[in-house]
């Protein structure tokens, strides 16, 4: 029981913490970098390469690496906000 609470928690922190990177992204004008990192990081599926990413929204591949350090840096952040 212990370690399903354990994950079921790690799993709820990391979905309020992606909630907030979406609000955060939202709300300071990176929408195009969340979608981009919810298209790569959050895929069920395959991940798309980020030349893919980048044909799908019409930027260039250093903005999708830009963009998905960006996504990463943020959400480490935030995850690290709500434990303390």
């Amino acid at each position: 029981p212990e370690e399903l609470f354990y994950r079921e928690w790690q799993r709820e922190l990391f979905a309020l913490a992606v909630e907030d990177l979406r609000r955060w992204a939202n709300a300071s004008g990176r929408a195009l970098a969340f979608a981009i990192f919810e298209a790569h990081d959050l895929s069920d599926g395959a991940r798309p390469s980020y030349a893919d990413l980048a044909g799908r929204h019409g930027v260039a591949v250093t903005k999708v690496t830009n963009d998905l350090a960006w996504a990463r840096r943020e959400l480490r952040r935030l995850a690290l906000d709500r434990l303390a």
